[in-house]
């Protein structure tokens, strides 16, 4: 059977699987929805309705707790009339919310237990408006102490401003530091609200108006002014404190209010949560029949779909991944690699036919390495030829300059310096030097004439031709021999060792001496 009936065949198979699952799926599907959809739709309403009440409720105590811990940094008017529109938004969005989830109970079919909880809807809508009201209260009262230029802050800051002003004048440190120490505990007592701490600066005061009183730097209307000052400070003081009661028992209100519509909303939500229970109990009662239905067919879809898979991985997938494999295999220059698929369906003759490709490209393949390998050697070949050939020419040419030269000299110490220019031109050599062997007794070697890349090396060289360490080098050990002397690497040349880190930097990697004859 070729490939195309196979897959045919399997595509219908589970073609007809995907119908039958689906059909299943659908008609359980169906049968669940239409006997639970009004009952999950009401739960999830309940539901909704009874967790958005609690979010705004937790919503409008975030925001009244932010303006109470935010209103001294920022500015109270733009603070007050932001946080209590945004607290009136949110009780309105919870009494309009109630409201709906009423009628909502009313007109649904639910659980006797949540019919029945709306009393406590009513002390829930009770609850926040009071705490409403409270936080309004606060908010009037903490205006008293707040507001800019006219609230008790904005006085007691006066007061104190007017009378730091007036001390200042007399700069005199036993007035100064009781008013800095007043000063510093009453912005400690706005930061923690601690009453201890305005009632210190409040005895500071007194301390003040008896330094006042003793003081010689003041005249006596600056007394009298100072005074005026601190009777000011100390009365608006009191007041503070006694505002900053009433404005605590404006907060115990809200937190009071808070625990009393908390377990109001705990037992709503709780209720919510049963209601929407029942209705899953409903659903999944409903459903039961429906899923072991859809089980028992997706189990046989799956039999029979592993059944498919395997014919098809036995018939197909194998062979495939078989021919694959043989292909990495040539990739990886194996070519010696085939494909055994033993099929008489498509894949067998692809398998077949890429064999014989295989050898065709095998054969090949050597005869064009063999080709390779004659063109290289036949290539390097030339390449030596033409490289003897050049080094024969240049030699020639060498010779024939330097012997021009040496036809037309006038000057011995001319015709060597042109002697060199020859060679090091013509010769391509990077530095080139013609030197006389003295008979002193060192034995050194005199340089007569250089031309090249040379910035002092010859003068450090220190060259000589006796046998000895600096004798040993191509230089002396020609002379010495009367053979010509060739340095091959200065790198690892070890009689070469005494000029090779000078040599290197210059850029010599070998040498060569040759002697000349007279």
């Amino acid at each position: 059977m070729g490939i195309t009936n196979k897959l045919g065949i399997a595509f219908g198979v589970l073609l007809f699987l995907i119908v039958f699952v689906a059909f299943t799926g659908y008609s359980a599907t169906t049968d669940v929805r239409d006997k639970t959809e009004d009952v999950i739709l009401t739960s999830d309403q309940i539901q909704q309705h009874v967790s958005a009440m609690d979010v705004s409720l937790e919503e409008t105590r975030r925001l009244a707790t932010d303006f109470f811990w935010r209103y001294p940094t920022l500015d109270f008017e733009a603070a007050s009339q932001t946080y209590s529109e945004q607290v009136n938004e949110q009780i309105n969005e919870v009494v309009a919310l109630s409201v709906e989830l009423q009628q909502l109970i009313s007109e649904s079919d639910v659980s006797d237990a949540l019919r029945e909880s709306d009393v406590n809807l009513n002390f829930y809508l009770s609850g926040a408006n009071r705490y409403a009201d409270a936080f309004d209260g606060a908010v009037e009262l903490i205006a008293e102490l707040a507001t800019p230029e006219t609230g008790l802050m904005a006085q007691l800051d006066n007061n104190s401003a007017s009378l730091q002003a007036l001390l200042q004048l007399a700069n005199d440190p036993n007035l100064l530091l009781p008013y800095l120490e007043m000063r510093s505990f009453e912005i400690d007592y706005f930061e923690t609200r601690q009453r201890p701490l305005m009632q210190l600066a409040l005895n500071r005061a007194f301390d003040l108006r008896e330094e006042i009183g003793v003081s010689v730097a003041l005249e006596e209307d600056q007394k009298a002014q100072a005074l005026t000052y601190i009777d000011g400070y100390e009365t608006t003081a009191a007041q503070i404190l006694d505002l900053d009661v009433s404005i605590n028992s404006r907060l115990n209100e809200l937190d009071l209010e808070a625990e009393a519509i908390d377990p109001i909303s705990d037992q709503l939500i709780v209720l919510a949560e049963a209601e929407v229970e029942r209705a899953r109990s409903e659903i999944d009662t409903a459903a039961g029949l429906a899923t072991v239905a859809l089980i028992v067919a997706t189990l046989a879809a799956f039999l029979l779909a592993i059944l498919v898979g395997l014919i098809l991985n036995r018939s197909i997938t194998r062979n495939v991944v078989k021919l694959t494999n043989t292909a990495r295999e040539l990739r990886a220059n194996n070519m010696m690699a085939r494909a055994q698929i033993d099929s008489e369906d498509e894949i067998g003759l692809l398998a077949n036919t890429f064999n014989d490709m295989a050898g065709h490209i095998n054969e090949l393949v050597q005869k064009q390495e063999q080709k390779v390998v004659e063109l290289i050697n036949e290539i390097e070949q030339r390449v030596r030829a033409e490289e003897s050939l050049q080094k024969v020419n240049r030699a020639y040419k060498t010779l024939s300059e330097c012997n021009q030269a040496v036809i037309h000299a006038r000057d011995e110490t001319a015709l060597l310096e042109e002697l060199c220019q020859i060679i090091k031109e013509k010769a391509e050599y990077s530095m080139v030097w013609i030197g006389f062997a003295q008979n002193d007794e060192e034995k050194t070697v005199r340089s007569v004439a250089q031309a090249g890349f040379e910035e002092g090396y010859l003068d450090m060289a220190s060259i000589v031709w006796s046998d000895t360490e600096r004798g040993r080098g191509p230089t002396g050990t020609a002379i010495r021999t009367g053979r010509p002397i060739i340095n091959r690497d200065t790198l690892t040349n070890p009689d070469f060792a005494p000029w090779r880190e000078e040599a290197l930097r210059h850029g010599y990697a070998s040498s060569a001496a040759f002697p000349l004859g007279t």
